[in-house]
């Protein structure tokens, strides 16, 4: 359950755009700091506002075997910084024959195990102190 309603977190940002506004005019260099943290606060409130609108649901990327979703959880490979790779429940490992299968539309391991990615909106939990989402 959340503490604050959509409207509330949408003042919310808006007032850490403002802060921002008024530290850029007030400062040169030496206050980008503040700025940065005053646009990375918005972000996360109006992304909280949309999580309240929705119900407290957020989109996933999800896995999908034919109609049935995949248990999986989507995580940053520790070998390629910059893939993502869905890391499959012990169940779906012993069908597969593999425990991380590389997220993508063109991953070739996806097609050849007969897997496809889709956007679902889920049931989900948001902090907007981490600014981080996670399936519930």
């Amino acid at each position: 359950m959340t503490k604050y309603t959509a409207e509330q977190y949408r003042e919310m940002a808006n007032g850490c755009k403002r802060d921002r506004r008024v530290s850029q005019g007030q400062s040169d260099t030496d206050g980008f700091l503040s700025q940065w943290a005053s646009g990375e606060m918005s972000s996360r409130y109006l992304r909280a506002a949309e999580w309240v609108e929705n119900g407290e649901k957020l989109e996933f990327d999800a896995l999908f075997f034919g109609d049935v979703e995949v248990e999986a959880k989507l995580i940053h490979s520790k070998f390629n910084q910059y893939q993502r790779v869905f890391v499959v429940s012990d169940e779906w490992e012993q069908k597969f024959g593999r425990k991380f299968i590389p997220q993508g539309k063109k991953s070739r391991v996806q097609k050849q195990l007969g897997l496809r990615e889709k956007r679902i909106m889920a049931k989900a939990a948001y902090s907007t102190r981490t600014g981080k989402a996670w399936r519930i």
